[in-house]
């Protein structure tokens, strides 16, 4: 092959690696009902008619399982490379992001059907304490408080979360250690972290979101002992 020809060959090879790499006019970034499109409500709650008047049911848990998933997603794929080491920030911030969502949850329906508090309360609490608040911690004090049952029924596996808790809380006190190099007063997060198992990690997060689920059941007892005891 003449050397102009397989210069021009080349030449054609980079331009056509460029285009797929490099945003170029007509490129489109949302495409929907295609084969490989996730459905935002694969729970089928919607109004087919009225695609704007989504149901709410189920909205919190998929954000919640997501985030898990996400997480379970990463670790399964280590291969034990270092380059993959970076991806130690975004496995611990879809871990905790999960057990943050879960907390509210688990606070909202507390609110819901135990607290005697009027929908208006209710809004007002959660927007007070609720949708500011990113702190680990204070999330499961509120819980606690609003449901002392968990620490009644189970206070081994109580004290096992709460000592895990506060271990990620002081990893990550907001949420965002995982997610900057440094804070607000800019000093470096993850300090004094050097190293992390991340299959270990994972480990224990499940165990919390178990925990949590137990609690979640326990209300429902709850709640069917009160219809019992009002049917009477």
């Amino acid at each position: 092959m003449p050397e102009a020809d397989a210069f021009d060959e080349d030449q054609e090879q980079i331009s056509r690696e460029l285009s797929e790499w490099l945003p170029r006019r007509g490129d489109k970034l949302i495409h929907q009902e295609t084969p490989f499109a996730a459905h935002v409500d694969p729970l089928g709650y919607s109004d087919l008619l009225n695609p704007e008047k989504r149901s709410p049911i189920g909205r919190r848990g998929l954000y919640s399982d997501g985030f898990l998933q996400a997480g379970d997603r990463l670790v399964d794929s280590l291969k034990g490379s270092p380059v993959e080491d970076a991806l130690i920030y975004p496995i611990v911030y879809v871990y905790r992001h999960h057990l943050e969502l879960e907390l509210k949850g688990r606070i909202l329906y507390c609110l819901n059907w135990l607290s005697g508090k009027n929908a208006e309360e209710i809004k007002s609490f959660a927007s007070e304490k609720l949708n500011r608040n990113h702190r680990l911690l204070p999330l499961w004090h509120t819980l606690r408080n609003l449901y002392p049952c968990c620490a009644k029924q189970m206070p081994n596996e109580t004290k096992a979360f709460e000592k895990l808790l506060a271990e990620l809380d002081k990893l990550d006190p907001d949420g965002q250690a995982a997610r900057y190099a440094e804070d607000i007063k800019e000093k470096q997060t993850f300090f004094g972290l050097y190293s992390l198992d991340l299959a270990l990690f994972r480990s224990a997060i499940h165990k919390m979101s178990h925990y949590l689920d137990c609690i979640l059941e326990s209300i429902g007892e709850e709640l069917d002992w009160r219809s019992e005891m009002a049917s009477w």
